[in-house]
């Protein structure tokens, strides 16, 4: 069945044109704004002596890549979930840049995951962080191949792995970002921690991240849509889990997007990537999931959005 819906997919999305819908565009801040208005040093205080971000070793088995696509009955709603496993995250997991090096730098040309995916020769990628979507312009701390392109000092969730090996997630200074002694390797930032030690972070992260006190915020958290995230299993494996939805129509919110990643993945850590339009999950360059923008030669038919990071298991 999976291969009847990968061709139904590459026929429909075969225009290199999408009309962004701006009813699938989420905005976790107001216009001109991203991330909570404080600095690391107040974000302690609201922390009250709890870590800002965890540290685990990442597997160092051989190359094992493990790939999941699943029709899940959930929440009383229909759900289409892809996901992928990888062993040896240290040597095989990265973020890139749209299309090629230096593409968050300068002038910004958003690329189509499956585009850069194939460029870069990854098995399985993924949407990675958020952008611009006036100017296409990168948001967020980013770290790409030991390259750091942006420490911006937001307080946002972050994931990424350093030089030892170790995994690192949750809120980061920007002088974690820039250390040099056990540099990041790769490096990213969502908006709004998922999962934390096992269980649901959502009701915590979105204070922490500033979500509640926006109208914005509060829909972004709680609205049905396609969703992406990344984050690790309790043996050091890295994971890619993509919902697809239509934002407000179909999809989940943060509280069962972390439940699934609990429940189905026994994920002990993870944070919320770009979603809606965005959240995009293609396999060998080939799109994979089904995209909720249409397409501008045809409305009736779907394409996938281009967009700017991507996370790749190569």
């Amino acid at each position: 069945k999976w291969h009847v819906a990968i061709a139904l997919l590459l026929l429909i999305t075969v225009s290199n044109s999408t009309q962004v819908d701006p009813e699938s565009v989420m905005f976790p801040y107001p216009p001109g704004q991203h991330g909570p208005p404080w600095d690391h040093q107040y974000l302690l205080t609201l922390l009250k002596g709890v870590a800002p971000y965890d540290i685990y070793p990442a597997s160092f088995g051989n190359k094992k890549l493990e790939t999941k696509r699943m029709i899940l009955s959930y929440f009383g709603k229909k759900l289409y979930i892809h996901a992928a496993i990888l062993d040896n995250p240290w040597k095989y997991f990265h973020i890139f840049e749209p299309g090629q090096y230096g593409g968050c730098e300068g002038s910004v040309t958003r690329v189509k995951v499956s585009e850069t995916a194939l460029h870069q020769s990854c098995q399985v990628a993924s949407n990675a962080g958020f952008f611009n979507i006036t100017d296409g312009s990168c948001l967020g701390n980013l770290v790409s191949e030991s390259r750091i392109i942006q420490n911006t000092g937001l307080q946002n969730a972050n994931f990424g792995i350093r030089k030892d090996g170790s995994i690192v997630i949750g809120y980061l200074s920007k002088d974690i970002v820039d250390n040099r002694t056990n540099p990041f390797m790769e490096l990213v930032a969502g908006v709004v921690w998922l999962v934390r030690n096992g269980s649901s972070f959502v009701d915590i992260s979105k204070d922490l991240e500033d979500m509640s006190v926006q109208a914005t915020g509060n829909d972004f958290v709680t609205v049905q849509s396609a969703r992406t995230a990344v984050g690790h299993l309790r043996d050091g494996r890295m994971i890619i889990v993509q919902v697809d939805g239509k934002t407000r129509v179909r999809g989940v919110n943060l509280y069962e997007f972390a439940d699934i990643l609990i429940d189905q993945f026994d994920v002990v850590s993870a944070i919320n990537l770009d979603g809606g339009g965005s959240s995009t999950y293609a396999e060998e360059g080939v799109l994979v999931n089904m995209p909720s923008d249409q397409c501008n030669d045809d409305r009736r038919f779907y394409c996938e959005r281009p967009v700017t990071t991507i996370t790749c298991f190569r």
